[in-house]
């Protein structure tokens, strides 16, 4: 919807316009609307899959540390056997990200990782059948620019996993 909500401006504005006309509701002039993009705020699962949700993100989280160790090293030109190690390590991380994902990958292919283009959708309708919902603290914690560039690095992993898997088949 931020992408193309300002097609629309004139048309919202004749729409409010004509509600403070019509409705004796004392409205203001001008009504501001911030919209704040939450396409990649994934991180919720049902409750069920929380343990499998938390493994994923703390898997992420050291690999994010790995590689800004990695970073620094680099910059600094440290001793390389440390740079090795940390590239073995930052490698590590990244196949435990990989790991989780294959291991859950049913569940995280209908939550953190459905694609909307299926037309699967949760409603609340489901939520009322199922046992709630768990969303990470990690990403409720922390700026949605942050959240957005963790689910966009996990979607590789996943597309990858989900093609290593097609071609097992």
């Amino acid at each position: 919807m931020y992408r193309y909500i300002n097609g629309y401006q004139e048309e919202l504005n004749e729409i409010y316009d004509y509600l403070k006309r019509v409705l004796d509701w004392n409205l203001p002039e001008v009504m501001n609307c911030h919209i704040i993009p939450v396409v990649y705020m994934r991180f919720i699962v049902e409750n069920y899959n929380k343990d499998a949700l938390d493994e994923l993100v703390v898997a992420y989280l050291k690999f994010i540390s790995k590689e800004d160790l990695v970073r620094v090293v680099a910059k600094e030109r440290l001793d390389n056997n440390d740079f090795k190690k940390l590239i073995s390590e930052k490698s590590e991380a990244k196949q435990k990200i990989l790991n989780c994902i294959s291991e859950n990958f049913t569940s995280f292919s209908k939550t953190v990782f459905y694609d909307i283009e299926d037309a699967n959708c949760f409603t609340q309708y489901d939520l009322l059948k199922g046992g709630g919902l768990y969303i990470h603290p990690w990403a409720i914690d922390n700026k949605l620019n942050d959240v957005s560039k963790a689910f966009i690095f996990l979607r590789k992993c996943y597309s990858l996993v989900r093609d290593q898997l097609q071609e097992e088949i």
